[in-house]
């Protein structure tokens, strides 16, 4: 691939048994050094084992020059190493287009991404729609009182069964902020929701259909 330019490519996916993170993030460099970088609009990449206990940098990195991307999907172990707010921001400002935004990473328990990240980043992508992505509701960052913020294109947000301690605060941010959304969430990530109070996500979903049958939205 390094040899080859694809200048019309749109579509590039791959899903393999084994990708380790080193493979990944190779991959990854060569993508971004073809022409195609300026035409490809979905890029998923899915795999299973890893070799690399702990990788020195992130990978999504090298996907920022794909200022046209709609879909990313991204679902191997490692690819969410050192993602936190600041380069959440910084990919998320890269992809204007976007609509579907998928980051699943088995290796991961714990997020550094809150809210207030979260929220600057969807700044930058207004058309997106649904998202997959684990983040930090232990650590409440944002008052959504004080916010005139609201991303009215986000349907569906899978939070991989992040924790969470404060349900109430956390349907209240989610209903004022993003007012479409629908709350998803996997009880099977890292041994269920053990970290989190019992039914802490179930717990979100009650209180947003409250809110929402309140409101008569």
């Amino acid at each position: 691939m390094q040899y080859s330019d694809f200048p019309s490519l749109k579509h590039f996916k791959i899903e393999v048994n084994r990708l380790s993170w080193a493979e990944a993030e190779r991959l990854a460099h060569v993508l971004s050094k073809c022409k195609a970088r300026h035409t490809l609009e979905q890029i998923e990449m899915k795999g299973r084992a890893s070799d690399v206990q702990d990788p020195p940098r992130s990978s999504i990195a090298h996907f920022c020059c794909f200022t046209q991307l709609r879909i990313l999907w991204l679902d191997f172990p490692r690819c969410c190493i050192h993602l936190g707010n600041d380069l959440l921001l910084e990919c998320m400002s890269s992809w204007p287009h976007l609509q579907v935004l998928n980051l699943q990473d088995s290796n991961q328990a714990l997020s550094t991404i809150t809210f207030r990240g979260l929220f600057a980043a969807l700044h930058h992508c207004p058309h997106l729609h649904t998202l997959n992505l684990l983040i930090d509701a232990v650590n409440i960052d944002i008052d959504p009182t004080g916010e005139s913020f609201r991303h009215l294109s986000l349907q569906r947000w899978d939070v991989l069964a992040g924790q969470l301690m404060n349900p109430k605060a956390v349907a209240r941010i989610i209903f004022s902020m993003l007012p479409c959304v629908e709350i998803f969430y996997k009880t099977h990530h890292f041994g269920s929701m053990s970290s989190s109070p019992p039914y802490a996500w179930p717990d979100v979903q009650c209180r947003l259909r409250s809110l929402h049958d309140a409101a008569g939205t």
